[in-house]
Formats: structure tokens, sequence, C-alpha cells
């Protein structure tokens, strides 16, 4: 292989290797960085929505903490007078909001109308012993008033002495003639002047209302592909797919979290966020999905929302800048070898020459009268001059020979 071709490749293979190295070098830092970019951009994106939902039910919280305020002076009514001005209050409630599906509230005997609860027995919304614990709901599609059906449940809250709202897992129910799920959130009728907790006020709302919401942002963000809200205990309260409504995650989205569901249960339950890349058979895509924990209200509960975001989408501009690199290199590549060739057919060239001045001189005739011409002053050129002065010594030695054999000649004839 000539020399020029050696050269070539040689340091074309360094170029390569440089090129091949700092490409790599490049592409792993941008990669880490778009990764790390699209995972801060998942949690921004995540604190906004869930945000978007904690403004929606702080809303419900604000509407029963106002009727508690206000119950909470039920002293400064003329007693017989107390319920019945609270009555309006609710049922007016009820009306103005089409998302909740009832309101109840449930006092502690003989506290509201103190000493009077005989004088209620068995008007509506007054317990049997005439205690008050008023329910106005529209499940069958008018508003009926009723005695809230879990009166023994709501007097254990209160027995327990529960100061903070709280807020219950979603129940199956029937409502205007469609399966659904119900959210109670409660708060405590605290009195003023003894600071006793004396009744407790709630609201039914159905999750129907929430599933809007996870429809606007799944079409308002392109780069989400799924997306859930989760009760604390891992209940699916809302999902495009209304089918998984009520289910837990294990069992209504195991085929989206795959081997990953038994961590995603129980970051749901610790509240705790949690992060993973797999490939979602359901949707045909590899996804890098977040869960994000947000609290409701003031009930120290935490619910999850799911995030889902397209991995090949996040990577796109990678794939993008990767070709481009390759491109560049290569075109460097290409720059590279013909400038090395050129190079190094510049640096054979004087050698080239030596070669064939020693090829003629190997020959027959053996022609010591050829010097090779380089001017160059470099190694090359030194090993020019050095070759074509050797010559001359040669050539002043054959001449040498020449004349001693002549003059012995001479003297033998």
């Amino acid at each position: 292989m000539k020399i020029q071709y050696r050269l070539t490749i040689i340091v074309s293979a360094i170029v390569i290797t440089a090129i091949a190295a700092l490409s790599m070098v490049l592409l792993s830092r941008a990669t880490t960085m778009q990764l790390d970019e699209a995972r801060q951009s998942q949690d921004r994106l995540a604190a906004e929505q869930t945000r978007n939902i904690q403004i929606q039910y702080e809303g419900y919280f604000r509407i029963i903490h106002t009727l508690a305020g206000i119950m909470a002076d039920f002293d400064d009514l003329e007693p017989g007078m107390q319920r019945s001005r609270f009555e309006p209050m609710l049922e007016s409630t009820l009306r103005s909001n089409e998302h909740v599906v009832g309101i109840f509230v449930v006092f502690k005997s003989n506290t509201i109308d103190p000493g009077m609860d005989a004088h209620f027995i068995d008007q509506s919304g007054n317990t049997a012993t005439g205690q008050w614990a008023s329910w106005y709901t529209r499940r069958t599609g008018v508003i009926e008033h009723l005695v809230y059906e879990n009166v023994p449940e709501i007097m254990a809250s209160i027995a327990a002495n529960i100061r903070t709202a709280t807020i219950d897992e979603p129940q199956p129910l029937t409502v205007m003639g469609t399966s659904t799920h119900l959210l109670k959130i409660t708060v405590p009728v605290i009195h003023r002047q003894t600071n006793e907790i004396v009744g407790r006020i709630g609201i039914n709302v159905d999750t129907k209302y929430i599933q809007p919401l996870v429809t606007a942002i799944l079409n308002n963000n392109a780069e989400i592909d799924a997306i859930s809200i989760y009760s604390a205990n891992t209940t699916i309260i809302a999902s495009p797919n209304v089918e998984q409504v009520g289910l837990p995650l294990k069992e209504g989205q195991k085929a989206l979290y795959g081997t990953f569901a038994d961590q995603a249960h129980d970051a749901v339950v610790q509240a705790k966020s949690f992060r993973f890349t797999g490939y979602s058979r359901i949707l045909d895509e590899t996804l890098a999905i977040i869960l994000y924990p947000f609290s409701i209200g003031d009930t120290g509960v935490y619910w999850a929302l799911m995030l889902g975001t397209n991995r090949d989408m996040i990577l796109s501009d990678i794939r993008a800048m990767t070709i481009f690199a390759v491109s560049i290199a290569l075109g460097v590549l290409l720059i590279s070898m013909i400038l090395v060739y050129a190079a190094a057919q510049t640096i054979s060239k004087p050698i080239i020459k030596v070669a064939l001045t020693l090829k003629d001189i190997s020959g027959d005739e053996g022609d010591l009268t050829r010097v090779v011409e380089i001017s160059s002053k470099d190694e090359i050129g030194d090993l020019a001059r050095y070759f074509n002065a050797t010559l001359e010594k040669i050539r002043d030695l054959v001449m040498v020979i020449k004349e001693q054999s002549a003059c012995l000649f001479t003297i033998g004839s």
C-alpha cells in the first residue's frame, strides 16, 4: 500500500475517533440536560394542574366553612327559630351549586334550639328524637328534604373532637339514574363562646365533575398522553377512561403501570412523588410517568395526580441534534480526508523521488549521475541532500578506481 494511502487511513482513523468521542460526550450531556428539563417541565405542569384541582375543591370547602361559621353563632338567634333560620341556607346552597349532590348538617342533641328537640320530632330534617340532622339531596333528580342517613357516623366524629375538615373515600352511588361516585366533605361547627364542637356540616360532591378538568388538561397539553387522579387509598377518581373510575390503581390501570404497580400504589398511599419510564401496551408507546401528591383543603389528606408524557416526544429534540451532529461529523470527516490525502501527497512526493532515483541507480545502467532534485528545508530535504552527497562520493570513488585501473593497465603493458 502506498505511503500516502497509509497516512490518509491513519490520520482519518484518528480524526474519526476524536469526532466520535467528542460527539458522544456532547450528545450524552445534551441528553442529560434535555431529560432534566423534561422532568422539571413535567413537575411544573403537575404542580400547575394540581393547583387547578385544589382551587375547585377549595370552593367546596369555602362553602361549608362559611355555613359552619354562620351556624356557630346560633345562640344569637331566639331558641325555636334557630334551625328554621338555617334550613333555607342549606337548600339555597344546594340549588346554586350543580356539582353538589347533597348538603347536610348534624348537631348534638338539644344543642341548637336548646332543650327543644322534642318539639321537632318527626319533622323534616329531624330524627325520631328531634335531633337536628337535616339533609337536602338531589339524588333522584328532584331536591328532597330528609333526615341524614349516617347520623351515628357524624356523632362519632363529633365525640372524637375532630376539629379539621374531612374528606372520605369516593363511594359508588346512583345519582339521577346514573352510576357514579360521591365524595363526602365535612367541617366542624365550633361554638364561638365555648369552643366546643356542637355539630358537623358536609356536602356530597359527584366525582364526574372532575372529568372535564382531566379532559381539558389532556387536550390542552400535546405532550401529555396519560392522566389520572387518585384518592388517598389509590381509588381512581378521574381518568380519560371513565370505566376505570372507582377502581383501585392496581386493578384499573395494571396494564399502564406493569411491574411498577406496587411502587405506584405505595407512593400514592404514602403521599410521595414517584416517577418511572415504562412501555404502555395500551398506548403502544414509552411513557415518562410522574405521580404528584397534593393536599385536599385542610383535611391533611393527600391525593395524587398522574401525568404520562410521551418519551419519544421528549427525545425528539435530542434525535434532531444527533442527526445534525452526525451530519456535521461526516462533513468534517470528508473534508479532513481530502486535506489529509493532499498533505500525504505533499509529504510522500519527495520520498517517492528518492525511491525512483535509487531504482534508476540499481538498474543495469547504474547511472550515478542522477541527483534528487528536492529543495525543501525539512527532514526530507535533508534526506535528499545527504543522498546526493553520498552519490557524489560514490562517483568520486568510481573515478579514482577508474584512474587507478588505467595506471595499472599502462604499467602492465
